[in-house]
Parts: structure tokens; sequence; C-alpha cells
């Protein structure tokens, strides 16, 4: 019974320094997490000027790029206009040219400037032209 209760004597002695050495354990856990803490707190204050200095260059990139681009395509838009007007004028221009082609080459041939007309001014049908009447069915109107 003696050795029992020096048993119990020394598992109650061993639980206590036990659960000291715990408790000491997250003491000093704690005190690591919190210093941790702290430092990371410290870091972030002295690094946020340059944080948000690098947000505002990427900031004015992204914008100075999207201006340029626009600048382009405001460029190109400009360009691509100038063309088509180029070509329409130049378009207009051999249409006008064609035309007076034409009209000097009916005048040389002796034929009647206006289609569908007849040298008098009258107008003409296909068939008046060439002896047929309007009513090529047969029937007498």
């Amino acid at each position: 019974m003696l050795i029992a209760l020096g048993a119990l004597a020394l598992g109650a002695a061993a639980a206590f320094m036990n659960s000291e050495r715990s408790k000491q354990m997250r003491e000093d856990l704690q005190r690591q997490i919190n210093e941790l803490s702290n430092r990371l707190e410290t870091t972030l204050t002295e690094r946020k000027p340059e944080i948000e200095d690098a947000i505002q260059r990427s900031r004015r990139v992204a914008v100075d790029g999207l201006e340029k681009m626009k600048g382009v395509v405001d460029q190109s838009a400009d360009k691509a206009q100038e063309y088509v007007h180029k070509a329409s004028t130049k378009t207009a221009d051999v249409t006008a040219d064609t035309t007076a082609r034409v009209e000097q080459t009916m005048e040389e041939a002796g034929e009647p400037i206006e289609a569908g007309t007849s040298e008098g001014g009258t107008p003409t049908t296909q068939f008046e032209g060439s002896g047929e009447s309007d009513n090529a069915g047969g029937n007498p109107a």
C-alpha cells in the first residue's frame, strides 16, 4: 500500500509538472504568435506606401497602353476613311470618264445620246424601231 501511495504521489507530481510544462508551452506559443503578428503588421505598415505606389504605376501603365491603343485605332479609322473617300472619288472620276467616252463615241457614230430616244427626241420602243408591233401575239386591239 505504501508503494501504491508513493506511485500515486509520484503520478500526481508528474501530472502537475506536465500541466505546468503544457501551460508554459502554450504561453510561449502564444507569445511567438503575437510577436509574428506584430512583425507582420509592422512590415505591412512600412511597405504600404511601396505597395500603393506599385498599384498606381500599374494603373498608369494600363491607362497609357489603352490611350496608345485608342490613338492607333483612331489613326487606322482615319486612314480607312481617307482610303474610302479616295476610292469613291476615283470611282466617280472613272465613271465620268467612261460616260464621256461613251457619249463621244455615240456622237461620232451618229447615234442618239440618250438611250431609248430617236433622233427627233421622241421615245421609241424596241418594236417600233424593228417594224414589229407592240401586239406581237396577233390580237389586234
